[in-house]
């Protein structure tokens, strides 16, 4: 087993903080901004950070293994729980929309996010598809030409979403813009040991800089677009500005989660798990906000960000509760999968 690197564990447990209070309804809109002009892309970069190539039946199947099939597991399971609640709402007002819940079963295989053919978890099929697609740059391709490649797939990928916009299977568009940041953080593990730097004055002066310009880029795409940028959607604003402002916030929470790596053993807990908090945390999340939307209206900017804090934590903890539980079904299902793959080669 290899080991992990503590701080790209740590950057992931931000990371799905980060996700979550997204996802909340009532957290404040310029605090949504900053977060989401780069959380997204960190989780590309992240993934760049820890990439390996290989052969490419080897590489296909790993990803399959360990991306899809969870996948199909978390999307199943939030379809389960919608059925229940359309259950619900059939003994109270005797309305069942079973086409709601028959567009979400097509939309696990579809997924088309953004309609009512993608039930949630667009980035995981999107993270497969984009990693494949850096697969077949980085193998076919020398690393300045890949490079340029990467980036020629950034400037496509935005013009789609200005010109097109027409969302496609597993988020292949995002994609094009998503092979930019994994590329990134690919070059940036083959070139960090040039720049081996060891002094913690610079990671702070590093982090308190990239705080403020991802802030200065994040409300400024947000004047200039007039809405939250993001990824899911694929309203990106001013290009300039969500490159710079996506690039900042990444810089910001990697030096950040390197200072931080020898203390904080639940952030990098969470990161070693983030497949699974990204894929559960919509259940307990519609559960909690259920009540909570009755509860809090009108509050105002700090209590709005306290009990959005509170709510995180308390999902984070249900989560945590459940990790074994999710643990244990995993592995059950890998080692059908792998009985069934050793199948296959044996009759070939």
């Amino acid at each position: 087993m290899k080991q992990r690197i503590v701080w790209i564990d740590i950057a992931k447990g931000i990371g799905i903080i980060f996700v979550i209070l997204g996802h909340i309804s009532f957290f404040p809109i310029s605090l949504k901004c900053f977060i989401g002009i780069f959380h997204m892309p960190l989780f590309f970069f992240l993934a760049g950070t820890v990439y390996h190539g290989g052969e490419i039946k080897t590489f296909v199947n790993n990803k399959f293994r360990n991306l899809i099939i969870p996948y199909f597991l978390f999307s199943f399971l939030r379809i389960l729980f919608q059925l229940c609640i359309q259950i619900i709402k059939f003994h109270t007002n005797s309305n069942f929309n079973w086409k709601f819940i028959l567009k979400q079963l097509l939309g696990i295989f579809i997924q088309l996010r953004g309609t009512e053919y993608g039930p949630g978890l667009w980035f995981i099929p999107c993270i497969f598809i984009t990693l494949i697609l850096y697969f077949l740059i980085e193998k076919y391709f020398k690393t300045k030409t890949s490079i340029f490649i990467c980036i020629i797939c950034l400037i496509l990928g935005l013009l789609y979403s200005s010109y097109i916009s027409v969302k496609l299977p597993w988020g292949c568009d995002a994609a094009l813009v998503a092979v930019f940041f994994l590329a990134c953080g690919h070059f940036f593990v083959m070139e960090q040991k040039k720049y081996n730097i060891k002094y913690n004055s610079f990671y702070i002066s590093l982090c308190i800089i990239t705080l403020i310009l991802t802030i200065i880029f994040s409300q400024i795409n947000l004047k200039y677009s007039g809405e939250i940028v993001g990824m899911y959607k694929g309203h990106y604003g001013n290009y300039i500005y969500f490159i710079l402002g996506s690039i900042s916030g990444i810089i910001f929470i990697c030096t950040t989660s390197y200072l931080i790596s020898s203390i904080y053993e639940t952030l990098s807990s969470i990161g070693q798990f983030s497949l699974y908090y990204y894929g559960t945390h919509n259940i307990p999340l519609d559960i909690v906000l259920l009540f909570a939307n009755k509860i809090i209206k009108n509050m105002n900017f700090n209590i709005n960000i306290l009990i959005s804090l509170s709510i995180t934590i308390i999902i984070l903890i249900i989560l945590r509760l459940l990790l074994p539980l999710y643990l244990y079904i995993n592995n059950k299902i890998e080692n059908y999968y792998g009985i069934c793959i050793k199948n296959k080669i044996k009759e070939v």
